[in-house]
């Protein structure tokens, strides 16, 4: 029986990060993969309300403005949660993801 070793896969980033670099193509985390969703979610949901604002006048922009603002606050909390994981898990770091 033939062992495999599995060599992590490495691609050159752009130069705009000041140099090349070689980082793991295969950084997974699905806890940071979850946060993320997250994150996304709520941007999108924060987005949607803002939209409906220009539209609503009177009471009706009102209940749109404290869902909105319900929104903004949940769209904070997931960024923060988002990049206390990252911090302290490195998962989000390119330096993490290069190796470094």
């Amino acid at each position: 029986m033939r062992l495999r070793v599995r060599r992590p896969k490495y691609r050159l980033l752009p130069e705009t990060f000041g140099a090349r670099i070689l980082s793991k193509i295969n950084m997974h985390c699905p806890e940071r993969e979850r946060l993320l969703a997250q994150y996304h979610h709520a941007v999108r949901t924060f987005s949607e309300l803002v939209g409906r604002l220009s539209k609503l006048s009177g009471a009706g922009f009102s209940g749109a403005y404290v869902d909105s603002d319900r929104a903004r606050e949940d769209c904070e909390q997931a960024r923060e949660e988002l990049e206390r994981h990252t911090e302290a898990h490195g998962c989000g770091s390119l330096g993490a993801a290069a190796g470094t």
